[in-house]
């Protein structure tokens, strides 16, 4: 094990593993985000999932839709093992798993066939709100669950 300054030869490898780890996760997350969009690119065209071009569309070609699902299994991932390791902040982060389900719910939902964008809307706000709320429950300064509120 090697010799960290400061540091006795039992706390050496924790140190460590502190430091190797968050690289270790984002790196995992990282895999697990390019494999599932390669999943959801697959199932996209398998399934005929397609934004077909418009006269308002940024593209020539039909280009697959619902590619955002991967990051949002990614993200709901990494919240749902981060409310497990900060118990001090579970409310705040088991609200933002809530409200990324949500929106990741309707999102997908409308990939595969038309949501009005007034229930898209109601949803995103409910979202907005109950990550506010939690905050605010949880003592984060107004400012910080304003932006909530705001994005």
């Amino acid at each position: 094990m090697p010799k960290l300054q400061g540091v006795g030869d039992s706390e050496a490898a924790a140190q460590l593993r502190r430091g190797l780890m968050p690289a270790f996760g984002w790196l995992l997350c990282l895999v697990a985000a390019l494999v599932g969009s390669a999943w959801a690119l697959r199932y996209a065209r398998r399934e005929q999932v397609l934004d077909h071009p418009e006269e308002r569309s940024n593209h020539a070609m039909p280009t697959p839709r619902g590619g955002g699902i991967a990051m949002v299994a990614v993200m709901v991932g990494v919240l749902a093992w981060m409310a497990f390791a900060h118990p001090g902040e579970r409310l705040v982060l088991l609200a933002m798993l809530a409200g990324l389900v949500l929106v990741g719910a309707i999102g997908w939902l409308d990939d595969h066939r038309p949501v009005s964008a007034r229930i898209r809307l109601a949803v995103h706000v409910v979202a907005a709100v109950m990550v506010a709320l939690a905050m605010a429950a949880s003592g984060w300064p107004v400012w910080i669950w304003g932006l909530a509120l705001l994005a």
